[in-house]
């Protein structure tokens, strides 16, 4: 399923279509750093991973690029669902 546009928006709490282009670009990003972090078990539709997409989105937008790491609570979601990696 993933986050929509208008679910975002909700979540960020935007009330207007002045940044509709710039929350796009957020759901996307976010959806990357899910599929890198959680590899082909991304695939998998599972609520879990709907919301860490959307605190991502979130979290994007609150911080424009400023930040060095993705909320705690993101990782608890998408934990799970992350493939082991090989050292």
């Amino acid at each position: 399923m993933g986050v929509t546009l208008t679910i975002a928006k909700q979540h960020c709490r935007v009330y207007h279509d002045d940044e509709d282009d710039l929350i796009l670009r957020y759901i996307i990003a976010a959806n990357t750093w899910l599929v890198r972090y959680c590899g082909d078990n991304y695939d998998v539709y599972a609520p879990e991973l709907e919301q860490a997409q959307l605190l991502l989105v979130g979290y994007f937008y609150e911080n424009r690029g400023i930040g060095d790491e993705v909320p705690p609570a993101v990782k608890v979601l998408a934990g799970p669902f992350r493939l082991p990696t090989v050292r």
